[in-house]
């Protein structure tokens, strides 16, 4: 007898769970750059200078409606992040310009909590992407003793190793876990169909960790963090509040 009323009981739940979770595919634009800040042993360091680039991102969404106007909100997406950095310093030996154009591929896992008012939808919630890889045009000029400046071109693979140097000139080195706080809204075109906006504020130093102890000792002094936005287009199948 109890094993039925446990059977008939996991079946109800199950279908009141099912009942209330509907899934959307997700596809949308990225616009991100990063901000740096210099402290410690860096303040006198010139700041790198960072331009976002538009790219894209798709993945899917899972609603899971909470009464009438709330739900919980987690995603899976790919999201290609594009930006620009250039970096000059006087300080370094050898004087040098780096301007890397960034291509880089995450693994993102959004949850959102949604606050839906007839259509307009307002959301806020925490990101958790990972680095899986991606690629990097780097163009970099360096003057020794002799002013003599030598120019080169490569694309190079990114990585979440440690790095041995604050500006290496061979691999691009980044953090790949990168945390987030998103606040953004949105409009519901139909019953199913949405249109969001997300901005999203990077929490986590996407500054590699170092192998040399010294330049580890000192990472916290040279903080990059992510910034940017995401537009995306949603479908879900069965209506959601």
């Amino acid at each position: 007898m109890k094993k039925n009323i446990l059977i008939a009981f996991t079946l109800l739940l199950s279908q009141s769970l099912y009942a209330q979770l509907t899934i959307a595919p997700k596809i949308g634009i990225t616009n991100f750059y990063e901000r740096a800040k210099l402290s410690g042993v860096y303040s006198t360091y010139s700041r790198q200078t960072s331009v976002a680039k538009i790219s894209y991102t798709f993945g899917a969404s899972f609603n899971y409606q909470l009464g009438d106007v709330f739900s919980i909100r987690p995603e899976l997406l790919f999201e290609r992040v594009c930006f620009t950095t250039v970096q000059s310093d006087l300080s370094m030996a050898p004087v040098f310009y780096q301007e890397d154009h960034v291509k880089l591929n995450y693994l993102t896992m959004p949850i959102n909590l949604a606050f839906t008012n007839r259509k307009v939808i307002f959301l806020a919630g925490v990101r958790f992407s990972y680095l899986m890889g991606g690629t990097v045009d780097r163009r970099t000029i360096a003057s020794d003793s002799t002013s003599l400046q030598i120019e080169t071109e490569e694309t190079i693979k990114a990585s979440g190793s440690k790095s041995s140097s604050l500006h290496p000139r061979d691999t691009y080195y980044a953090n790949p876990l990168n945390v987030s706080l998103s606040v953004g809204g949105g409009y519901k075109l139909t019953d199913r169909m949405q249109l969001e906006f997300e901005y999203i504020f990077g929490l986590t130093n996407r500054t590699p960790h170092y192998s040399d102890s010294t330049l580890e000792s000192n990472r916290d002094d040279f903080k990059v963090k992510s910034r940017g936005f995401t537009i995306s287009l949603l479908y879900y199948f069965g209506s959601v509040n």
